[in-house]
C-alpha cells in the first residue's frame, strides 16, 4: 500500500467521522483554528498529516485517536 492512498482513506475517515457528527468544513476548521480549505485538502488526502494535526482533529471531532484509524488498511 502506497503512502497516498493512506492519506486518501485517512481523510475520508476523518470526513466520515466529520459528518456523522453533522458538523461542515467551516464548522470542524473553525474549532481548529484552520481555513475550511486546509480542512478539504485533509479530507482528500492531499496534503500529509502531522500528529499534532490528528490529535487536533479528535479534540475537535470528539472522537478517540484509534477512531480515526479505524478500518484503515496499512
Amino acid at each position: 500500500m502506497d503512502e497516498q492512498n493512506v492519506l486518501e482513506q485517512i481523510g475520508s475517515r476523518i470526513k466520515d467521522l466529520r459528518i456523522s457528527k453533522q458538523m461542515t468544513q467551516d464548522n470542524l476548521a473553525e474549532k481548529c483554528n484552520w481555513d475550511y480549505q486546509y480542512v478539504s485538502r485533509l479530507e482528500s488526502g492531499n496534503t500529509n498529516m502531522t500528529i499534532r494535526t490528528i490529535i487536533k482533529l479528535c479534540y475537535a471531532l470528539e472522537v478517540r485517536l484509534e477512531d480515526v484509524f479505524k478500518g484503515i488498511d496499512f
